[in-house]
């Protein structure tokens, strides 16, 4: 539905539009900038351990290792590893080489911790170390991690639910699974089972 693009002045039309959105565009970042940054590590690890508990081990067909290094002060990595034999696993003791090696912004992987951005967007905003020759291996990796990691993603088969948006719940949701951790009675108000 959109008008034939005009190829001949289509660096305009860009500068026109980049224009007209800049105060959104600014109003996003400084959003994205404004994710609390303290215990950013802890917070770090705990998320992590949250998401290796709770994340899909099925369709891993592809093997890799991935270092995610945030560049926050002090700055802190952990290793994401994935194979047919081993399955999903975060590991923050891990020195071994791996096939690629992202860097974050402090303020992107506090937006990701927040729930301000989704998971996934690491792969386009981190800056990336290739060690290893490129195999479609590793593309499958990130493919993967965005259809089973995401946050509020109506496209995946597993949703970690941010927890400020669900005070109610003590432990995250799958839907693949159908269970609601949630201690003491089966009450929750908004649920209706009939």
């Amino acid at each position: 539905h959109h008008p034939p693009i005009d190829w001949d002045n289509y660096l305009d039309e860009i500068a026109r539009v980049q224009h007209a959105l800049r105060p959104r565009i600014d109003g996003i970042r400084q959003w994205i900038d404004a994710a609390p940054r303290e215990n950013l590590e802890a917070r770090s690890r705990a998320h992590t351990e949250r998401v290796e508990r709770w994340i899909t081990r099925d369709f891993i067909n592809f093997s890799g290792r991935f270092r995610l290094q945030v560049e926050a002060d002090p700055a802190f990595g952990f290793v994401l590893k994935a194979s047919p034999e081993e399955g999903f696993r975060i590991d923050w003791d891990d020195r071994d080489p791996v096939d690629q090696t992202l860097y974050l912004p402090e303020a992107i992987w506090a937006a990701v911790l927040d729930g301000r951005l989704t998971w996934n967007i690491i792969q386009w905003v981190g800056q990336c170390e290739q060690h290893v020759p490129y195999r479609p291996e590793l593309g499958r990796f990130w493919f993967w991690m965005e259809n089973h990691i995401d946050l509020s993603s109506s496209q995946t088969p597993q949703v970690l639910l941010e927890p400020r948006l669900h005070p109610h719940l003590d432990e995250l949701v799958d839907p693949n699974k159908g269970v609601f951790e949630v201690p003491g009675e089966w009450s929750l108000p908004w649920l209706n089972l009939n």
